[in-house]
């Protein structure tokens, strides 16, 4: 196949204009994810946007080591943009240092040292969704305190995480305890993995809640297990409905997700992740229009939390695309 002759980032060429056809290739480390799922479909919306444009999409299942094959098979049919979700970073790094300038633009949504001109990375890292947690559950404890005549937050956190070979966010868990380790009545007493599409929540929760007795907030790593979870909690013990703060990670706008869940009020809260391809596409538009134009080498877009008064906000006004300058 002959190259396409993209020129984004070079000081030469002119606009593709919309009769052009693009090449687009996204390689995912596994559509299996509820919120990875999400931002495969909204690229694929984002894509009919514009004429004469072909995505092809691959999924590595979690496999890093096929993950490797898909993307030389992806750079050998001389696409004009690749999107890559890493499996793991490192197996994947080194491919991608061995690129010279002359490829397609690439941007990788993980952190990753790069030292391919024609890629960006394109994340909210995970320890900042920690952080955030962390920030919006002592906000929380603190008002729930000083409703009870008390001075200082305080709260028992359980916290589910997803088990393999779902990928791992470690680094919500490792966000969370910075955030709160200045404050010593809010602690993590009960750390448990539950499967990513939650089919096991509910004993997870009858272990911690026969392990634990009492706690004040589950801190699950994505919305299903929340939902799940808050689900358990109420099967378990109807009274404690309302005193157990349930707070999931995704926060999906769309019908379903984690946004939908806290209107209901299946879950309390949601820490929203942005979905990032947007910001991608909006990329990939700026160098279609502008040969001229670099990308930067990085760019990181931050978690927002959600309760119920900010997710029917959102509803009305959504997540702002970042500039791409």
């Amino acid at each position: 196949m002959a190259p396409l002759g993209i020129s984004c980032g070079k000081k030469d060429g002119a606009p593709k204009d919309q009769s052009s056809q693009v090449n687009i290739a996204a390689l995912f480390d596994s559509r299996r994810d509820p919120f990875r799922n999400s931002q495969s479909h909204l690229l694929q919306r984002l894509v009919q946007t514009r004429g004469a444009t072909k995505l092809r999409m691959w999924d590595a299942a979690g496999n890093a080591n096929l993950q490797s094959n898909q993307f030389a098979a992806a750079l050998a049919a001389r696409p004009d943009f690749i999107f890559v979700f890493p499996v793991n970073p490192e197996v994947l790094a080194p491919a991608l240092n061995r690129l010279d300038g002359s490829g397609p633009r690439i941007f990788v949504f993980a952190d990753i040292v790069s030292k391919n001109p024609r890629s960006s990375v394109i994340v909210c890292p995970d320890a900042e969704v920690g952080r955030v947690t962390g920030e919006f559950l002592i906000q929380s404890l603190r008002l729930k305190a000083a409703e009870e005549g008390g001075t200082e937050p305080a709260g028992r956190i359980v916290e589910l995480t997803t088990a393999p070979p779902a990928v791992s966010h470690a680094g919500y868990s490792d966000g969370l305890l910075k955030s709160i380790w200045q404050q010593p009545g809010i602690t993590v007493v009960h750390q448990a993995q539950c499967k990513l599409l939650s089919e096991d929540t509910a004993e997870r929760v009858k272990e911690a809640l026969l392990l634990q007795k009492d706690f004040d907030v589950i801190f699950a790593h994505n919305d299903l297990i929340a939902r799940a979870a808050s689900k358990a909690v109420a099967a378990a013990n109807p009274e404690l409905i309302g005193r157990i703060l349930v707070l999931g990670v995704d926060g999906n706008l769309g019908k379903g997700g984690g946004r939908e869940m806290i209107i209901k009020g299946e879950i309390d809260a949601s820490i929203c992740r942005p979905p990032l391809v947007d910001l991608a596409w909006a990329i990939t538009e700026r160098c279609l229009s502008d040969p001229k134009f670099v990308p930067k080498p990085r760019y990181e877009v931050p978690p927002v939390a959600l309760n119920y008064e900010s997710a029917i906000e959102v509803g009305r006004t959504g997540i702002p695309t970042p500039p791409v300058d």
